[in-house]
């Protein structure tokens, strides 16, 4: 869905005037490299083992995560967008 609905404006569109609320939250995980590479490899969107693009994704990965981190972590901050409204009917 949140491809479908990738921001304010389609949202509006699809509750049009049932729509009610948003609200924003942040929020941060703190994760070690085994922790950011389980996140990274539960997205559906990423190279699978065996696909050609995944090594060299995880090196990436891997050599981003030892230029950032922080004892042993990085914060892996997002916002979780809320939107209240009501079905139609």
């Amino acid at each position: 869905m949140a491809e479908r609905y990738s921001d304010d404006a389609a949202m509006a569109e699809w509750f049009a005037d049932r729509f009610l609320h948003k609200a924003t939250f942040p929020n941060v995980q703190v994760l070690d490299l085994d922790g950011l590479t389980g996140r990274l490899s539960s997205s559906s969107y990423v190279p699978k083992p065996g696909h050609s693009n995944h090594d060299p994704m995880m090196a990436a990965l891997r050599q981003l995560f030892d230029r950032t981190a922080r004892n042993g972590t990085v914060d892996f901050e997002y916002s979780t967008r809320l939107y209240v409204g009501y079905a139609a009917q």
